[in-house]
C-alpha cells in the first residue's frame, strides 16, 4: 500500500483477541512485502530499497536486484519466480536462482500493466496478478486484474477496480478474490478460463471489521487462503489480520505489531509469515518480517 496514506493521521488501533508468539525475523526491512515460503526459505521483497530478499539461515541475503522494479510481491513459478514491479509497471520472470529471464510492461494484445501489486496461484500452472494503479483515490479506478498462463502468455481479465490489490483463488478453483484497496471490499470473480465474469462483493471490510473510531478504514492487503479454508486477510491501518469463513464473516480477527500489515503467506497449519511496517507516514516505510504462532 502506498504512498496515498503518507499524511494520514492514525489513531492507536486493536484488533480482538490477545497477541499471537511473534518471532522477528528481520528487523528494519525497507516496506516489506511479499511473503513467501519457498522449498523450506523465507523469501519476501523490499519496495523501496528495490529488491528480492531470502533470508538464508536468518542471514539478509538479496536474490535479485530489482533494476527500477520496486517490487510488491514474489511467487514460485515453474522452477523459478515471477515478480510484480509495482514502480516499474511490469511483471519479471526470475530462474531458480534469481537470474531475471524476461519482463513484460504489457499484457499480450498491448494493454499496459498499471503498477503491478500481487500474485497468485491458480489451478494449471497459470498465474493471476493485479495492477494497482496509482496510490491515490483521485486518480482511480485505474485497478486491473491479468492472467497469465503456465507457457506466460499474459491477457487482461478485468478493470476498473479501486487500488487491486491482494487476490486468492478459492479452494474449489471456480472464483477468484480480490481485494479492492480503497473500497475496504473484497470482490468474488466467476473464472472463465483466462477470463472473469461479472464482479460480487463477497465481503465489506468497512462494515464487518471496522477498525477503531478515528483510525483508518481496513484496507486489505496481501490475502491467502489457510489450511482451514477460512480467508487470512492483511490489513494497511490496522494492526491486524482480518479471518473470513466460507462465507465472508468474520471468523476472528488476529492483532499483528505492523501498523501497516503488508502481506502473509502459511508456513505450516500453525504459522504465519508476516510482512508490514510501522511507520505509514511516509519513506522509508521501515518495518518488519515475522513468524506468528496461531495456536
Amino acid at each position: 500500500m502506498k504512498q496515498l496514506l503518507a499524511a494520514a493521521a492514525v489513531a492507536s488501533l486493536t484488533a480482538t483477541g490477545a497477541m499471537a508468539e511473534t518471532k522477528i525475523l528481520h528487523e528494519g526491512a525497507l516496506f516489506p512485502e511479499g511473503a513467501l515460503f519457498h522449498e523450506g526459505a523465507h523469501f519476501f521483497v523490499e519496495l523501496v530499497a528495490d529488491r528480492v530478499v531470502k533470508l538464508d539461515g536468518g542471514n539478509h541475503v538479496v536474490f535479485w536486484d530489482g533494476n527500477g522494479c520496486a517490487p510488491a510481491s514474489v511467487i514460485d513459478h515453474d522452477g523459478g519466480f515471477v515478480v510484480a514491479c509495482n514502480g516499474g509497471s511490469a511483471i519479471v520472470r526470475l530462474d531458480a536462482d534469481g537470474n531475471e529471464l524476461w519482463r513484460k510492461g504489457r499484457d499480450d494484445s498491448g494493454v499496459n500493466m498499471n503498477q503491478p501489486n500481487d500474485l497468485t496461484h491458480g489451478g494449471n500452472g497459470d498465474l493471476w496478478f493485479t495492477a494497482s494503479g496509482a496510490p491515490d483515490p483521485a486518480q482511480q479506478p485505474q485497478g486491473q486484474v491479468f492472467h497469465m498462463t503456465a507457457g506466460g502468455d499474459v491477457t487482461l481479465a478485468a478493470e476498473g477496480l479501486s487500488y487491486a490489490n491482494g487476490l486468492a483463488v478459492v479452494p474449489n478453483g471456480n472464483t477468484l478474490l480480490v481485494a479492492d484497496m480503497f473500497t475496504s471490499r473484497i470482490l468474488a470473480y466467476p473464472i472463465e478460463g483466462s477470463s472473469l465474469g461479472e464482479p460480487k462483493v463477497w465481503a465489506d471490510l468497512a462494515s464487518i471489521a471496522p477498525n477503531g473510531d478515528g483510525a483508518l478504514p481496513p484496507f486489505p492487503d496481501g490475502m491467502e487462503f489457510g489450511p482451514d479454508g477460512n480467508l487470512y486477510i492483511a490489513i494497511w491501518g490496522g494492526k491486524k489480520i482480518v479471518v473470513l469463513d466460507a462465507a465472508g464473516e468474520v471468523a476472528k480477527e488476529i492483532p499483528t505489531p505492523l501498523l501497516g500489515t503488508t502481506n502473509l503467506t502459511f508456513i505450516d497449519p500453525e504459522t504465519l509469515l508476516v510482512t508490514g511496517v510501522h511507520d505509514i507516514s511516509g519513506a522509508p516505510f521501515a518495518g518488519d518480517v515475522i513468524e506468528m504462532k496461531l495456536n
